[in-house]
């Protein structure tokens, strides 16, 4: 399904509704609703900061995992205004972690502890330095303007790969130890596939 608003293309894929659907299956509604709830948000501090750079977004896709952005290829900025940009999301789940932590704190209420345990998970997860996530975008940027593009390619590659397999062995041992988290091994098995495609392209 498409809608289009002011030239951009908003559009849920099939997978979107079938990652719900397991959701349903396997966690509880309030859970659904703040993951769903803070990954917008999350997709909203990119969002604002490429606004605030004047960037024109082309569309917004709503698929399994997450939310991506694409812009109009041509953009035109900086470096150090990309990794503002990459660090948006992260930046705003920090800041409805820390927030909704304080309503909780000085008004309670569970919901606000779990916003914010949420918010934190998802900041906490897109930190990880592997190239398909903030973290290894910022880290992307913040090389070039240091370094020449193959190199920071060859830089970004290992990295990704090495925390890509220390993500997989903390997941064995997770479901080892503690036990099996579906939602756990997807994503890591997503990660996996996904470093290793960009490492074979």
């Amino acid at each position: 399904m498409t809608l289009i608003v002011k030239d951009t293309h908003y559009r849920v894929d099939f997978t979107f509704a079938l990652t719900v659907t397991l959701m349903l299956l396997l966690c509880s509604e309030d859970t659904i609703i703040l993951c769903l709830l803070s990954s917008m948000l999350h997709e909203i501090g990119h969002l604002f900061f490429m606004y605030a750079f004047h960037q024109e977004v082309e569309s917004v896709i709503f698929g399994a995992f997450g939310i991506r952005i694409q812009r109009h290829s041509s953009c035109g900025l900086s470096y150090k205004k990309e990794a503002v940009i990459a660090f948006g999301g992260i930046l705003i789940n920090f800041l409805i972690a820390f927030f909704s932590y304080l309503y909780y704190y000085l008004q309670g209420g569970s919901f606000a502890l779990k916003l914010s345990a949420v918010n934190i998970i998802i900041a906490l997860f897109n930190m990880v330095p592997i190239e398909v996530l903030d973290m290894g975008r910022v880290i992307r940027y913040i090389l070039l303007c240091f370094a020449e593009e193959n190199l920071c390619n060859r830089i970004l590659k290992i990295m990704s790969a090495v925390f890509v397999n220390l993500l997989a062995v903390l997941c064995v041992c997770y479901s080892f130890f503690i036990g099996i988290n579906i939602s756990l091994i997807a994503v890591t098995l997503y990660l996996y596939v996904i470093t290793l495609i960009k490492k074979w392209s």
